[in-house]
């Protein structure tokens, strides 16, 4: 029996050297090794009650607007968090805030609820530091160790409007490029002019070209911005359902540093050649900017009927027949109760030329300042609109439209995009001109060193316009 004990003893010696025993255990044994028992046999803790921190990122705004902020708000303590008090820091003002939740967050660590904050008028450019403290949290001092959080708000003068290109590879051919066909106009009635859409057809009378921007394997597939591709042009990245419209739709959500708008017009009665003028500008100072810009011609509204010269492979090869569960939407029923092959189609969104594959060297300055507009200029001689056998791809001027674009020289990403409809030669009101909202009609210009111009001219003008502000203009 001593031998047992011995034993037993040495072995509880071992397990309290290497920390093996719990604390409860260590206790209870040495309460029986002793043979009398401790002061204290069970472990205290440090846990709070009533403890909440905060969190938030980084974000962007423009000048004059009232940002939101979304806070996080996460349970540290043991209590359920039924309110809150906090305070805020910004652009030396303070503010505080009383916070109640519908739903109490759990008394579970790390349990969170989120809200928003509505900021003062931002009225000055540049970077302001954001600082959100929980004071108390339900009504009793926050005992969190941490509880403030502090980042930036960013202030443009205006936050460029992010519009993704997308891309699709299609031709008649294709069974299975439908898909293709119906996504895009269900993207075009969902985004409307948010939309920037452009079909590449591969051996068909809308084929302009083969030497594609991105590798394409297989057909149909597209392209987000030339950096997601391979994508279903239905289904997106998703399994199954209409995933390219979320898809494209948080896409159009991230911020990007340049924004472009173009405009277009024929520039003779003949209606051969269309002038194109893109704006861009930024609301930040970018150094050493590796940046292009791009241009597509589109065609609208090609039909077999509108062939002029009866080339044939104008019906879409179908292997959609009988797929309505896969795909239920009204676009997809002239494939999913058709035949093999459907006729009387109406095609959109064709790229008939372009003035680069990628974008035009030049274009745009390696150093670029914020709040000035640069203008480029391109033309596009209509004689260039024709397919592999020599004929006009384009059936009606009337539906003609210029995308423009611009992307990175490095990468090849495309970081905005726009359209406008190519307008006739009568009614155009002149490129040349400068391009402003109806109250910002320009009344006079001025070089950067104040002498007044009688008009703009190339480099760098200042336009003082009709609402009584100014603004720079960059001439090519």
């Amino acid at each position: 029996m001593q031998r047992k004990k011995l034993i037993s003893f040495l072995l509880c010696l071992v397990l309290l050297c290497t920390g093996f025993m719990p604390v409860a255990a260590q206790s209870s044994n040495k309460s029986n090794l002793l043979g009398k028992p401790l002061a204290m046999q069970s472990p205290q803790t440090d846990a709070l009650t009533n403890a909440a921190s905060v969190s938030f990122s980084s974000s962007t705004t423009q000048l004059n607007a009232q940002p939101k902020v979304n806070l996080t708000i996460t349970n540290h303590g043991t209590a359920k968090i039924s309110s809150i008090n906090y305070t805020y820091e910004i652009n030396g003002i303070s503010q505080t805030g009383y916070r109640t939740f519908s739903t109490a967050l759990p008394a579970l660590f790390d349990q969170t609820a989120k809200f928003d904050i509505t900021l003062p008028k931002m009225t000055v450019k540049g970077s302001r530091t954001l600082t959100v403290t929980i004071n108390k949290v339900n009504n009793q001092a926050n005992e969190d160790k941490a509880p403030a959080e502090t980042h930036y708000i960013a202030v443009y003068s205006e936050i460029p409007k992010k519009r993704t290109l997308i891309e699709e590879y299609t031709g008649t051919w294709c069974g299975w490029c439908p898909i293709g066909f119906a996504a895009m106009e269900m993207l075009d009635k969902a985004f409307k002019e948010d939309f920037i859409g452009v079909a590449y057809h591969k051996n068909d009378p809308m084929a302009f070209t083969t030497d594609y921007s991105i590798p394409v394997g297989g057909f149909p597939i597209a392209s987000l911005d030339r950096i997601e591709n391979s994508l279903s042009p239905y289904k997106g990245k998703s399994s199954s359902g209409f995933g390219m419209k979320n898809l494209l739709e948080e896409k159009n959500k991230m911020f990007t540093p340049l924004s472009i708008k173009v405009e277009a017009y024929f520039e003779d009665e003949a209606q051969t050649i269309i002038q194109t003028r893109s704006t861009s500008s930024t609301p930040v100072d970018l150094k050493e900017a590796k940046f292009q810009v791009s241009y597509i011609l589109v065609a609208n509204g090609l039909t077999e009927a509108g062939d002029p010269y009866h080339q044939g492979k104008w019906a879409q090869h179908n292997n959609l027949k009988g797929n309505s569960k896969t795909y239920p939407e009204e676009d997809f029923k002239p494939f999913t109760s058709g035949d093999s092959f459907v006729k009387g189609l109406t095609f959109n969104f064709v790229a008939c030329a372009r003035s680069s594959k990628h974008g035009i060297a030049g274009s745009l300055p390696t150093e670029m300042t914020a709040d000035v507009d640069y203008t480029h200029d391109y033309r596009f001689k209509l004689a260039m609109a024709k397919n592999a056998a020599g004929y006009e791809i384009y059936q009606d001027k009337n539906k003609l439209e210029v995308v423009a674009f611009i992307i990175n020289s490095e990468t090849k990403k495309v970081v905005n995009a726009c359209k406008t409809k190519v307008q006739s030669y009568p009614v155009h009101t002149g490129v040349t001109d400068i391009t402003t909202a109806a109250n910002e009609t320009p009344v006079a210009y001025y070089s950067v060193d104040g002498k007044r111009l009688n008009a703009p001219q190339q480099g760098m003008n200042i336009v003082r316009l009709s609402n009584g502000t100014s603004r720079k203009i960059f001439i090519k």
